[in-house]
């Protein structure tokens, strides 16, 4: 469906209601992921992971964004850390790009 604008609208409102909802902040990190404003989904990502530091998913997540700006050391060092942290490592090895 595509419907980023209202996502963003509703993350920037659950974020603002808690800024400390690491859900909120990773989904809208990914959204702007989707949406290619890199800058802004690592922002967001890199708050996530200051508030959740084992949080598999927005590693990955992090991690996918890395690999679209290009940046493919970060890219490799994140997929590394959500490994370590997986423990059965399939989420973090197998995780669709």
């Amino acid at each position: 469906m595509q419907r980023y604008d209202e996502a963003l609208a509703d993350y920037n409102r659950a974020i603002e209601l808690d800024p400390s909802n690491a859900w909120a902040i990773t989904s809208r990190g990914q959204t702007y992921r989707m949406m290619h404003p890199y800058d802004e989904a690592l922002a967001d990502y890199n708050r996530a992971i200051e508030l959740d530091p084992s949080d598999v998913f927005t590693i990955i997540g992090r991690s996918q964004t890395y690999r679209a700006m290009r940046r493919y050391g970060k890219a490799l060092a994140d997929l590394r850390r959500a490994a370590k942290l997986d423990p059965d490592k399939t989420r973090a090895i197998l995780h669709p790009s």
